[in-house]
């Protein structure tokens, strides 16, 4: 275990694709929401710009979350939607 964390990715989303992601993102989020460790998870659509808010108790759940198959699948997805590969960020949540 480790401290709490908070991963931040941020892209820009094809236009053609922005429906696609539109539609599958509340689903999910509402999911990963319900992953053990996950404190929030949270997004944004500004035009063509996404940014993507996930806090985690650990860098382990965090981890863990990534490896399912579901977010594997979703981030397959994700990066089909996007101009090019998003930035990532992860930073210890302030205690």
């Amino acid at each position: 275990m480790g401290p709490p964390i908070t991963v931040t990715v941020i892209g820009r989303i094809r236009p053609e694709r922005r429906q696609h992601l539109l539609a599958a993102l509340p689903r999910f989020a509402a999911t990963a929401r319900r992953q053990p460790g996950c404190l929030a998870f949270d997004y944004r659509l500004a035009q063509q710009a996404l940014t993507v808010t996930e806090h985690w108790t650990d860098p382990l759940q965090a981890m863990q979350h990534l490896a399912r198959d579901r977010t594997r699948h979703f981030l397959a997805f994700t990066h089909d939607c996007l101009e090019e590969p998003p930035g990532l960020t992860v930073t210890p949540l302030p205690r």
